[in-house]
């Protein structure tokens, strides 16, 4: 159980460290841009709206 407990915390070491990096990475890659920040900005309303609805409509139909 242990040799398994330390695989675990190790791959999710690995996982949400290269999640790190990559997001660092992108960061620094697309904040200084205002075409792409707009972008983003319309992608993350879009997300938050079909959200919504689905929220809605669970709501209506359940």
């Amino acid at each position: 159980m242990a040799l398994l407990g330390a695989i675990n915390v190790l791959m999710e070491v690995l996982l949400y460290g290269a999640i790190g990096v990559l997001s660092g990475f992108f960061h620094a890659r697309l904040n200084g841009s205002t075409k792409t920040t707009a972008v983003l900005n319309y992608v993350a309303c879009a997300v938050y709206v079909v959200l919504a609805v689905a929220i809605t409509v669970e709501i209506l139909l359940g």
